[in-house]
């Protein structure tokens, strides 16, 4: 790559997302790194969102549309992933906000560290792109791992490392032989011990850089159905894959699985009727009770919730629908 500037590709899943697009692409095409191309893929969108992308690409050279039945953001993302000629592969949800510098401010810091995976901050904001308190607050700190510390980083979930693909700039190459799980939710949390298992160096910066919108429709946002446990079938892939490289993190590995496993109980609980999968995760928690009160990276708070769900289940129901929790 010696005596030109790399390129980076940018891949945007696009779907029922035409309140939203434009600002966000808008945001891409004003970045200051200047060798960028960017993928629209319209997941077969049922409004105006084909339009509006083949509208971008026809008024800018360096955008290019993907048209598909509806498949789903994995399903985008790698036949985004088909067509990229980038040196580097970056991802934006169509619905989000990405900060000006964001793709330089990365790039510049894989070229300091030579790390394979440059990570940016989200700066956390209302679905109208507004940051909530606190979150635009700007740090300039930047911290370079090594494979294991990454992974420690993102078990302990210490900030520096997230399993989100989209504050990310990954070189190309990490994905080869690798794609996202087409027909999964939580889509990154499949895929991103892989790519951490392959980079030898990951820098991570503490300055805001991606504008994550929280709207209330949102998969995220909404409350349990069968697929959130597509979070507890990562995870457990993740735990073991992590153990066979890193035993010694056992107790950390032990930390993040038990962790999802209460999440996802707790959306159990805002939901107005039981789940099937209630008691599949009760079961789980009450198995590994003890080590929940053992382990030193899980809160008081929720180890006494836990404590309270042993003595009652509807007094610790009540305590997340009180926002008492979903409980750290």
């Amino acid at each position: 790559m010696c005596g030109r500037i790399p390129k980076i590709s940018i891949i945007i899943p696009v779907y029922k997302v035409e309140n939203y697009l434009e600002r966000c692409v808008q945001s891409v095409l004003k970045q200051t790194y200047p060798n960028l191309e960017i993928i629209l893929v319209d997941d077969g969108s049922p409004d105006n969102c084909g339009t509006i992308c083949d509208n971008y690409a026809n008024e800018n050279s360096n955008v290019s549309v993907i048209h598909q039945k509806n498949q789903g953001i994995s399903a985008a993302r790698n036949n985004g992933m088909k067509v990229a000629k980038g040196d580097f592969v970056g991802f934006v949800d169509s619905d989000d906000i990405i900060e000006p510098d964001m793709y330089e401010r990365l790039y510049e810091n894989i070229k300091k560290t030579n790390a394979e995976i440059s990570i940016g901050r989200f700066i956390d904001c209302d679905e109208n792109g507004k940051a909530n308190a606190n979150s635009e607050k700007c740090k300039e700190e930047i911290k370079v791992l090594a494979c294991k510390d990454a992974i420690e980083s993102l078990l302990i979930d210490n900030g520096w490392v997230t399993s989100h693909a989209c504050n990310k700039l990954f070189k190309k190459e990490l994905f080869d032989s690798l794609e996202f799980p087409v027909g999964k939710v939580y889509e990154d949390s499949f895929v991103i011990i892989d790519l951490l298992l392959k980079a030898k160096t990951v820098v991570s910066d503490a300055h805001g850089m991606y504008r994550y919108c929280h709207r209330k429709d949102s998969i995220v946002e909404t409350k349990f159905t069968e697929k959130n446990m597509d979070l507890l079938e990562a995870w457990e892939k993740n735990k073991n894959q992590i153990i066979e490289y890193f035993p010694e993190l056992n107790k950390e590995v032990e930390f993040r699985y038990l962790w999802v496993c209460c999440y996802l109980y707790d959306k159990c609980m805002l939901n107005e009727n039981r789940c099937d999968q209630e008691q599949e995760l009760r079961k789980i928690l009450k198995n590994n009770f003890v080590d929940i009160l053992k382990n030193p990276y899980f809160r008081m708070t929720r180890k006494i919730a836990l404590c309270v769900l042993r003595v009652s289940t509807a007094a610790y129901r009540e305590s997340v629908r009180r926002k008492l929790s979903v409980i750290d």
